[in-house]
């Protein structure tokens, strides 16, 4: 409490974690990582994201958040017999 009144702070997270993503040095885990926290502050910020790959992010929730920018995915693998 402040004697003006009440202060509201709000936290918003990136998360990403190995070896579901695959990357090649712990710096690009940091990159990605940092990647869903500036996503979470584009989406209002008080907000978790875990990184899942190519631009695309889960809440705490389940819910699906897709970056706009972001690649689209590769079509799934065909199976010939």
């Amino acid at each position: 409490k402040l004697e003006d009144g009440n202060l509201t702070m709000t936290a918003s997270i990136g998360v990403a974690s190995f070896p579901e993503l695959f990357v090649g040095r712990p710096d690009e885990l940091v990159e990605v990582a940092d990647a869903a926290l500036y996503e979470a502050k584009r989406r209002g910020r008080n907000l978790c994201l875990l990184a899942v790959g190519r631009g695309r992010y889960r809440s705490p929730l389940g819910e699906e958040i897709v970056d706009p920018s972001a690649p689209e995915p590769p079509p799934p693998p065909r199976l010939f017999a």
